[in-house]
């Protein structure tokens, strides 16, 4: 799996994969608008770091995140279904765990009460659930572990 830069010609990609993964999450907690999410996605493109997951040239996923002053906080990490449960998310979280480690920040993220498969995932690599929410979790992975 290759991590490269995005351009706005993935621009709708990229949220075709937020929907294949991330719809029957939203559909569940909240309902599912498109033009709320499409508005809401517009929005983080314009004012978060992205990059595109590519397997031989074909987009099978995307990570998107902030940095703030006291952490990296990971808004999204997508891989298309056929693409899951491969470890290739592990190496997109050690990239993101690389930029964090580099700004000595800790990794915060958020995930949804519908999705303990994620729950599992995150807590494999070390992420501590920090606050539980009415929609899932918050969980963080401290600079400390980061350098382990």
């Amino acid at each position: 799996m290759e991590i490269k830069p995005v351009t706005n010609q993935h621009k709708s990609e990229l949220f075709n994969i937020h929907e294949l993964c991330f719809r029957e999450h939203i559909e569940e907690i909240w309902g599912w608008d498109d033009m709320w999410q499409w508005d809401h996605f517009c929005k983080e493109w314009n004012e978060s770091k992205w990059r595109i997951l590519l397997d031989r040239e074909i987009i099978i996923g995307y990570l998107c995140w902030s940095i703030n002053t006291d952490h990296l906080y990971l808004k999204n990490i997508s891989l298309i279904p056929e693409y899951q449960s491969k470890g290739l998310g592990k190496k997109a979280m050690a990239f993101i765990e690389d930029i964090a480690l580099k700004n000595n920040l800790p990794v915060k993220l958020s995930i949804f009460k519908t999705n303990t498969r994620v729950h599992k995932f995150y807590n494999g690599l070390g992420y501590k659930v920090t606050e539980v929410v009415e929609t899932g979790a918050r969980m963080m992975k401290s600079k400390v572990a980061l350098e382990l």
